[in-house]
């Protein structure tokens, strides 16, 4: 006999050994702790990390998939990076206006980039998730209609209320349901055709946790000439992600959830091979790589108007990106 707080202890405790487990073959010369946590290094990482976070003792959260609570290190960077836009200094010598010799942080969209095994220039930021997903559709020309969808109804719902209003103007969208309560992927099979140009779904489903086969979806999408396109809204920072294994073409995701950012910071990615069938749906001083102006006296004359530019070939461009990296700095992924 027991309580249910002596059930769940015991039953957190399976689950986490099991995880660390995983874990310990995926960080080098990492050996299970008696301390339930990992050895790397020579260093003991144990966890639960509740000294990370401004949590009251006596609490447990295990709300995460939901929104998860910001590590203290992650607050601190966001403080910082307000306190910094309201002040003034002059640039420390020799050190390129970076007062104090302080190093270089991290680039956020370099560790989600390895965190999913990308390239940084396959990632760019985005404000939310369905940002990153109305771009995909749009980017694919999803809106003229001479194709069809594919998705399922365990998919995130504010997605398919965008592909169904789409539907209402006359997208040919199909809709999988699950057989209990999981996404068959003969299901899938049965309505993907030749003239379907996207197949969109949750890796992570939000209302039972089911996850998708990814490689076997984009498999399933590329032998019929479509893509690709994964919520990875509940997945990232939870569950291992592969998308050059997988072959996976386009996801997106925010931060505030198992990545422990905060709101209005997301990630878009887009592969190399997928952004040369992308028609972009929105232009600008972020889509460049490279802009000159023409303003004499000051700029070279030039017969092509008033500036000449090149287009960037990466997620940036397709997202048309004017976040600002240094105040993204508040992401703590290492």
């Amino acid at each position: 006999m027991m309580n249910r707080r002596e059930m769940l202890a015991g039953v957190g405790g399976v689950a986490a050994a099991a995880a660390l487990n995983k874990l310990g073959g995926q960080v080098p010369n990492a050996e299970a702790s008696p301390t339930l946590g990992l050895v790397h290094a020579g260093r003991a990482v144990e966890f639960p990390r509740k000294a990370d976070f401004r949590i009251d003792a006596g609490y447990t959260y295990i709300n995460g998939a939901y929104t998860h609570p910001m590590p203290i290190v992650s607050a601190d960077a966001a403080r910082k990076a307000s306190e910094g836009r309201s002040a003034l200094a002059a640039p420390a010598a020799g050190r390129g206006g970076r007062g104090g010799g302080a190093a270089r942080p991290a680039d956020p969209k370099a560790l989600f980039a390895k965190l999913i095994n990308a390239k940084p220039s396959e990632i760019s930021y985005i404000p939310n998730t369905s940002t990153g997903e109305n771009l995909v559709v749009n980017g694919l020309g999803i809106t003229k209609f001479d194709g069809n969808v594919v998705t399922d109804t365990l998919h995130f719902d504010g997605a398919l209320v965008h592909l169904l209003e789409l539907q209402k103007q006359g997208l040919d969208l199909r809709i999988v349901k699950p057989r209990d309560y999981r996404i068959d992927i003969k299901d899938l099979e049965r309505v993907v055709d030749n003239k379907t140009k996207l197949i969109e779904v949750s890796l992570v489903t939000m209302y039972n946790g089911y996850q998708h086969d990814l490689k076997a979806v984009c498999d399933l999408a590329h032998a019929h000439g479509a893509m690709v396109y994964e919520d990875l809204e509940k997945a990232a920072g939870a569950v291992p992600i592969d998308v050059q294994a997988s072959g996976l073409d386009f996801a997106a995701c925010s931060s505030f959830k198992w990545l422990m950012g905060d709101f209005g910071l997301g990630f878009l990615y887009a592969s190399e091979k997928a952004m040369q069938r992308i028609q972009r749906s929105q232009w600008g001083y972020h889509s460049t790589s490279a802009m000159t102006g023409h303003f004499p006296p000051f700029d070279p004359e030039a017969d092509k108007g008033s500036v000449s530019w090149t287009l960037s070939n990466n997620a940036s461009a397709l997202s048309f990106s004017s976040l600002n990296a240094s105040a993204c700095r508040v992401m703590t992924m290492s």
